[in-house]
């Protein structure tokens, strides 16, 4: 098999390589590749890969990374238990982020709101009043 015949096998049997791909395995130069693939009536660029949605997999269009609006929020909210009451509850990845890097945030725990973080806090640090502990 001659070099022009590898490169018209190549291309037909690989649409998303590159011309300097095929010219590496053949031993030629992309140039003569893409002269070779012209005279052929073969395409000259390659196909591109269909892009992914990166929550659910589904096709998108070349510039997103998801295909709705819905996957985007899914993606970037978190699901998480409280520390107190042990509900299940959603944030934000950058929320949890940014607790996590800045020293002004004073506790880690995720708390699903502020009762629950005050409540916590009355239970193990003696701070504020809590109901059950006062039993006079």
């Amino acid at each position: 098999m001659n070099t022009k015949d590898a490169i018209i096998n190549l291309r037909k049997l690989n649409p998303y390589d590159t011309l300097q791909k095929i010219g590496d395995k053949v031993g030629t130069s992309r140039e003569y590749v893409r002269q070779e693939l012209k005279k052929a009536n073969l395409p000259t660029i390659r196909k591109r890969d269909k892009n992914v949605c990166k929550k659910c997999g589904g096709e998108t269009n070349r510039r997103n990374i998801f295909c709705s609006a819905k996957c985007r929020k899914d993606d970037g909210t978190v699901l998480l238990s409280c520390t107190n009451c042990e509900v299940i509850f959603s944030r934000s990845r950058t929320l949890i982020n940014r607790t996590n890097k800045d020293p002004r945030y004073t506790t880690k725990l995720p708390f699903c709101s502020n009762k629950c973080k005050g409540s916590y806090v009355g239970k193990h640090y003696g701070w504020g009043k809590d109901k059950k502990s006062n039993l006079i």
